[in-house]
């Protein structure tokens, strides 16, 4: 398992951080526990952490095919991406338009930038 993912109680938010290249096993592991995750709640932000990830990321076709299958289970209205290398960007910007979620996210550099930009709707 290259990732942990829990309920952020305190900022309403779901989080996860990356640990490693996720595989497909992961990921078809991972959007199911994060659907339940988020199930009944009134706002569904995903904050995720790619900075403990100091690998390139590289996605391949059966992991690309594991997102597009389990984009629904999630449906995030806000995620925010933390700590992306370029490359990692590169990769994480295809894995977001194959999964149609491009227009409701953003990259930041520091967790506070990403919370901080959650927080622009309450206000």
């Amino acid at each position: 398992m290259n990732y942990k993912v829990w309920f952020d109680e305190d900022n309403d938010i779901l989080r996860m951080e990356v640990l490693g290249e996720l595989v497909k096993k992961d990921v078809d592991e991972l959007f199911p526990a994060m659907g339940k995750m988020l199930e009944g709640k009134e706002r569904r932000y995903i904050l995720v952490d790619l900075s403990s990830d100091d690998r390139p990321a590289s996605f391949s076709k059966d992991v690309r095919k594991a997102y597009k299958e389990n984009a629904d289970l999630v449906k995030a209205d806000k995620a925010a991406l933390v700590g992306a290398k370029p490359v990692t960007r590169m990769v994480a910007k295809t894995v977001l338009a194959i999964t149609g979620s491009a227009k409701s996210t953003q990259f930041f550099k520091t967790v506070d930038e990403a919370l901080k930009w959650f927080d622009e709707d309450e206000q």
